[in-house]
C-alpha cells in the first residue's frame, strides 16, 4: 500500500482506489478509537463510515506531509464527541419533555478485557486503543491529544496496570 500521506493526496485528487486503500488500512483500528469512546457497535460503525465520507470530502485541506494517520483519527475522534453531545443533548430533550424515553443501551460484549478497557478512564483508555490497537507511537499519541510525550508515556503505563490489577495479574 502506498503510504498514509500520498492517499490522502490522491482522494484530493478524487481516487476512489486511494480511498479504498485508506480504508483498508485504518478501519480496524479506527473503529476500535471509536468504540472506546462511543461505546456502542452501531453508532461506531455508522461513525467510521462518516469518517471515511468526510476524509474524501476534506482531503484537499490535508497538508502534504503532516501525519496523516493522526489527521484521519482526529477526525474520527472529532465525530465521535459531536455523536456523543448529540446523544446528550437528545437525552437532555426527552428528559425535560417528560417523555420519560432513554437512549438505548449498548450491548458490550461480556469479554474481559473490553469490560477491563471500559473501566479505564477515557483518556487513558483512549492512549492505550491508540498504542495497542492503532499502532501510534507514543509521541504520535501526545501529539494527537495535545499531552505532553511524557504525560503519555505515564498515562500508559498506569492503564496497563491498572488493566492488569482489574484482570486479576500482578
Amino acid at each position: 500500500m502506498k503510504d498514509i500521506d500520498a492517499c490522502l493526496q490522491d482522494i484530493a485528487q478524487g481516487s476512489m482506489t486511494a480511498l479504498q486503500q485508506l480504508y483498508q488500512e485504518l478501519h480496524r483500528s479506527i473503529y476500535a478509537l471509536l468504540l472506546s469512546i462511543v461505546k456502542n457497535k452501531s453508532l461506531a460503525e455508522d461513525l467510521l463510515q462518516e469518517t471515511f465520507i468526510t476524509v474524501y470530502s476534506k482531503a484537499h485541506l490535508y497538508v502534504p506531509r503532516t501525519n496523516g494517520r493522526a489527521w484521519v483519527f482526529r477526525i474520527a475522534r472529532n465525530l465521535a464527541y459531536d455523536a456523543l453531545r448529540k446523544a446528550k443533548f437528545t437525552a437532555q430533550l426527552e428528559m425535560d419533555s417528560g417523555d420519560g424515553a432513554s437512549l438505548p443501551n449498548s450491548r458490550v460484549e461480556n469479554l474481559d478485557l473490553m469490560s477491563a478497557l471500559l473501566e479505564l478512564d477515557e483518556a487513558d483508555r483512549q492512549i492505550v486503543v491508540l498504542h495497542v490497537v492503532a499502532g501510534f507511537k507514543h509521541r504520535e499519541i501526545a501529539d494527537f491529544l495535545s499531552l505532553p510525550h511524557s504525560t503519555v508515556r505515564w498515562r500508559y503505563r498506569r492503564a496497563l496496570s491498572k488493566l492488569a490489577a482489574i484482570l486479576g495479574g500482578e
